[in-house]
């Protein structure tokens, strides 16, 4: 059989193209099946991270990948810490306990630059909302220190537009209804007019589209406690669809949008469980069946993300109270990984999928004291060397992909590595220097195909498949 040789600076022949395309679509029915299997959910870092039990646990991903957690810390007198992963172990932010006093519901979020801003109610007994970011040496407050708001707050949260300006939402204790505030210029200002919901506000979750414009899901009391969402159009809030469009009772609502704008809530209904909807064609369709799985316990379910591709994700507890991510395939709800990945029983989960479709999940659980642990969803392809327990690890998520993805090289301790990729007949495509326990984005500029990664470090190799596709 005649070898074919591929030169990327010149057309494929005809036959050359049709025997590529075959490869792609076996060699991705071949990794998409190997993936399946292979795809686990794996402690960053160490498990029970945090010096005491952490409460109201809330993560984010910066735009190097680099995860934040925030979390009430009693380890610090029920103040408010955030700590990173630094590629090797969990770190402060600054101070532990930066905040000057007891705290309730912190939530994270991050800016284009890398700032991390948190938002928590004061729990010294004012219950106001406090704005906070990280200067890079400190915390500092974002506006006044006693609170942006007028009066006491309940479910903060906190969202960051594309140029930077940040957006709280909460509800204001002494109408009950939702306020939407923003930080302009040296100053919090109202966001059309306070109180703007129709009636009680309860389980607040804010999020902001790629043109700006800011979305806020809620348990409507003035609609049987249904669930809604506004929208502010520039001048006034206006209701996105109908307004009270859950079947029953909604609580624990949460609201993500995906990459075209389209707004997706998670609730836990009260009649039927939980349930996942989007605002598709003017109104608002389940997605998938109400009550997404029997497994996922219909009053725990807690946040949504969606991924590059548009995919939903839901993060909750199963029956035995312990930790499960569900997806939608485009047909049906299925279990990310495994049913009940964490170790004992979780409180306080909550979600993120970095820029390259990697979900993670923070939570503190029982068997470690409800301290903090993170664990995000790896496709590990490679050969693990169980001679050594020592060894390296290779994963690659996602695959197949278009040629942007990344790499991670997990190893007991942090140690150099390089990677090389090969295409399909050996060829070297591209090759870098990096350390374990990272991920490393990659953009492969080559044509469709299979490709072979190779990580090598002191312990030994690890190998790996990716598939890229048009």
């Amino acid at each position: 059989m005649k070898t074919i040789y591929i030169d990327h600076k010149k057309q494929f022949s005809i036959i050359a193209v049709w025997h590529i395309k075959c490869l792609v679509a076996l060699f991705s029915f071949i990794i998409l099946c190997d993936s399946t299997n292979a795809q686990t959910w794996n402690i960053v870092g160490s498990a029970g991270f945090s010096e005491g039990q952490a409460d109201y646990t809330s993560i984010a991903i910066d735009g190097s990948g680099t995860p934040y957690v925030a979390y009430v810390d009693y380890g610090n007198g029920r103040r408010a810490s955030v700590m990173k992963y630094d590629g090797s172990k969990w770190v402060n932010v600054g101070i532990a306990g930066f905040s000057a006093g007891v705290v309730v519901r912190p939530y994270i979020a991050i800016d284009g630059s890398g700032t991390p801003y948190v938002v928590y109610q004061d729990g010294g007994g004012s219950f106001n909302a406090i704005v906070m970011k990280y200067s890079g040496s400190s915390w500092i407050a974002v506006g006044p220190s006693g609170g942006i708001s007028a009066d006491g707050t309940n479910f903060p949260s906190i969202a960051i537009d594309a140029g930077g300006t940040p957006y709280v939402a909460y509800k204001e204790l002494a109408h009950g209804k939702a306020v939407v505030m923003k930080y302009y210029g040296s100053n919090w200002e109202i966001v059309g007019s306070a109180g703007f919901s129709a009636g009680w506000a309860d389980w607040l979750s804010l999020a902001i589209d790629r043109s700006g414009t800011p979305y806020v899901v809620y348990e409507d009391n003035y609609y049987d406690n249904k669930a809604t969402v506004m929208k502010y159009d520039g001048s006034n809030w206006v209701t996105v669809g109908t307004p009270g469009f859950s079947a029953g009772g909604a609580i624990f609502t949460s609201i993500a949008i995906d990459s075209i704008g389209t707004p997706f809530v998670v609730y836990s209904d009260l009649t039927s469980g939980t349930n996942v909807m989007k605002y598709y064609g003017g109104s608002w369709a389940l997605v998938g069946t109400a009550g997404i799985a029997a497994r996922l316990i219909g009053s725990a379910a807690k946040s949504v993300a969606i991924d590059g591709s548009g995919t939903p994700y839901v993060v909750g507890e199963d029956i035995n109270g312990k930790a499960i991510v569900m997806k939608y395939d485009a047909s049906s709800w299925i279990t990310a990984g495994i049913t009940g990945f964490s170790a004992s029983r979780v409180y306080n989960p909550s979600l993120t999928i970095n820029r390259s479709g990697t979900p993670y999940v923070v939570y503190s659980d029982s068997v470690n004291g409800k301290k903090a642990t993170v664990m995000k969803f790896g496709t590990g392809v490679g050969v693990k060397n169980m001679g050594n327990p020592s060894a390296t690890n290779l994963s690659v998520s996602p695959n197949p992909s278009q040629g942007s993805f990344t790499v991670n090289v997990s190893s007991a301790t942090n140690e150099n590595a390089q990677i090389i990729i090969t295409n399909i007949i050996g060829q070297k495509i591209k090759e870098m220097n990096t350390t374990t326990n990272k991920d490393v984005e990659i953009n492969l500029d080559a044509p469709p195909g299979m490709y072979f990664i190779t990580a090598v470090t002191e312990e030994g190799r690890e190998s790996a498949k990716v598939v890229v596709t048009q």
